[in-house]
């Protein structure tokens, strides 16, 4: 199994990202910024992209059996809700 960690370098995403990888599973954590807020696994990939752009999210699920979206709310709401869109959109129309 593969999982995408949305936000894996935060307060949540870092435990589960650890959590998983303890479990045996390839983990890959798409963060807007390389700062981790926990110290993160050696065996995690990091990709620093943010979530909104679609095409740095499709490039990052690219092999992935499972999404775990741990992005804390943005300041804009708006901007929150389109990135949780575009996720579902693409895990839904993923070829």
């Amino acid at each position: 199994m593969r999982a995408l960690v949305l936000g894996g370098n935060g307060l949540i995403g870092g435990r589960i990202v650890t959590e998983l990888i303890a479990q045996g599973i390839w983990v890959r954590s798409l963060d807007r910024t390389a700062i981790a807020r926990t110290p993160v696994p050696q065996q995690c990939e990091h990709v620093v992209a943010d979530f909104l752009d679609p095409g740095a999210l499709l490039e990052a699920m690219q092999g992935i059996d499972m999404v775990f979206h741990c992005i804390r709310a943005c300041s804009h709401y708006a901007r929150h809700v389109l990135g949780q869109q575009c996720c579902v959109s693409l895990s839904v129309n993923r070829p």
